[in-house]
C-alpha cells in the first residue's frame, strides 16, 4: 500500500475521516497527515463504527445544548439526583441531566427522617432542592421518583416545604413518573415574585404524577399533584402528562402585586387530569387587574375545572382565557359567572 499512496483532501471543517478495511488487511493500512510517509509502518487505529458514532453524538449534543451533560443512575457519575441538583444550585447555564432507568427514593436522597425532622420553618426554598434555570431533566427508559415516607418520619414543617420536583426558571422535564405522599406537591413550580424568573419557558412532557393523601395529622393546605405560582410572561407546555390526586390534581395562581404584563401562555395536550373530590384543574386569581393568560386545552381528559377568586368577596377579575379543543364535555365552575372578561369556550366537543 505504501508503494501506492492515495491522497484525500478533506473540507476545512471536517472532524472525522472514516476508512474501513477487511480484518485481514487492517495491519497493512496506514493513514498519514501531510505529504511525507514515515520511515516505519504506523498501525491503523482500529475502532468500531459504533464507538466513533457514539463519540460524535456526544460532541454534537454538547454543541447543540452549549452546556454540560450529567448522568444520574446506578453505575453513572452521579447516583443521587437531589444532591446533584443542590450542587448545581448557582449554575444557570444550559445543561442536560440524563436520569437512567431505575427507582429513586427522594425522601432518602434528602436525608430521610433525620433531615425531615430537622426542618424548623416553612421557607421551602431554604430546605428544598430547586432545579436551576436552563436545565433539562430527561428520563431514559423507566424512571420512577418515589417520595413515600411514613408519616412518623415527617413533621408538619417537612410536608409544607418538601416536594420531589421544584422548578422556577426555564426548564424541560421529560419521561418521569412521580409517586408521592407526605409532601407539599408532586411538582412545585414557583416564581416567588423573583424577576429573574419572568418570562420563564417550561416544558413538561410524558410526566406522570400519582399523588396520595398525606397521613393523618399531616394534612396541610397543600397536597396537589402539580401546583404553580407565576408573575410575568410564563410559557407552560404539558404534553402527554397525567396528574392524579385525591382532591386537586393541578393548580396555578397569578401574583397579587404584579402590575403590567403579568399574563402568559399555558398549553395542555393529550393529557389526563383527575382530582377526585375538588377539581382536576384550578385557575386561581389573586390579581385585581390581571393581564390575559391564554390557556389552550387540547385533546385532554378532564371532568371538572374551576376558575376561582383567591378572596371570594374581592373585586378580583378573571385573567385566564380558557379554550378547549376536541375534549369530552366537562364541568366548569366559576366565581365570575356575572362578570367574566374571558368566558370559557369549547370547540369540537365530544359528547
Amino acid at each position: 500500500v505504501s508503494n501506492n499512496p492515495v491522497t484525500i483532501v478533506t473540507p476545512k471543517n471536517a472532524k472525522y475521516l472514516s476508512v474501513s478495511a477487511y480484518n485481514n488487511f487492517v495491519d497493512t493500512l496506514m493513514m498519514v497527515k501531510g505529504d511525507t510517509l514515515p520511515p516505519e509502518f504506523v498501525p491503523y487505529k482500529n475502532e468500531s463504527a459504533m464507538t466513533i458514532a457514539k463519540e460524535a453524538m456526544t460532541i454534537a449534543t454538547a454543541s447543540v445544548t452549549k452546556g454540560k451533560i450529567y448522568n444520574v443512575g446506578q453505575g453513572q457519575e452521579y447516583t443521587n439526583f437531589t444532591e446533584l441538583i443542590k450542587a448545581l444550585n448557582a449554575d444557570d447555564s444550559e445543561k442536560i441531566i440524563y436520569v437512567h432507568s431505575g427507582i429513586y427514593d427522594f425522601f432518602e436522597e434528602y436525608g430521610g427522617a433525620e433531615y425531615a425532622q430537622s426542618i424548623t420553618d416553612t421557607e421551602w426554598r431554604k430546605w428544598s432542592a430547586v432545579i436551576p434555570p436552563n436545565t433539562s431533566v430527561i428520563g431514559l427508559g423507566r424512571v420512577i421518583f418515589n417520595f413515600l415516607p411514613n408519616g412518623s418520619d415527617c413533621t408538619v414543617n417537612s410536608v409544607s416545604v418538601l416536594s420531589p420536583i421544584n422548578t422556577s426558571g426555564n426548564c424541560t422535564i421529560k419521561n418521569i413518573t412521580i409517586n408521592c405522599k407526605n409532601c407539599r406537591y408532586g411538582i412545585h413550580d414557583e416564581t416567588s415574585g423573583i424577576t429573574d424568573f419572568y418570562y420563564a419557558k417550561k416544558i413538561f412532557e410524558n410526566i406522570r404524577v400519582n399523588r396520595q393523601a398525606n397521613d393523618s395529622g399531616l394534612s396541610t393546605a397543600y397536597g396537589h399533584a402539580f401546583s404553580s405560582g407565576f408573575d410575568v410572561g410564563i410559557d407552560l407546555l404539558f404534553d402527554r402528562c397525567s396528574f392524579i390526586a385525591p382532591a386537586l390534581a393541578w393548580s396555578i395562581h397569578d401574583r397579587p402585586a404584579t402590575t403590567g404584563n403579568n399574563g402568559g401562555n399555558i398549553t395542555f395536550k393529550n393529557s389526563v387530569f383527575n382530582g377526585t373530590t375538588y377539581a382536576d384543574i384550578q385557575f386561581l386569581n389573586n390579581n385585581l387587574s390581571p393581564s390575559e393568560t391564554i390557556v389552550n386545552i387540547i385533546n385532554c381528559k378532564i371532568s371538572r375545572l374551576r376558575k376561582e377568586k383567591n378572596n371570594k368577596n374581592s373585586e378580583q377579575k378573571n385573567g385566564f382565557n380558557i379554550s378547549a379543543f376536541g375534549c369530552k364535555t366537562f364541568n366548569v365552575i366559576s366565581d365570575f359567572e356575572s362578570n367574566d372578561n374571558y368566558p370559557f369556550v369549547a370547540y369540537n366537543e365530544i359528547d
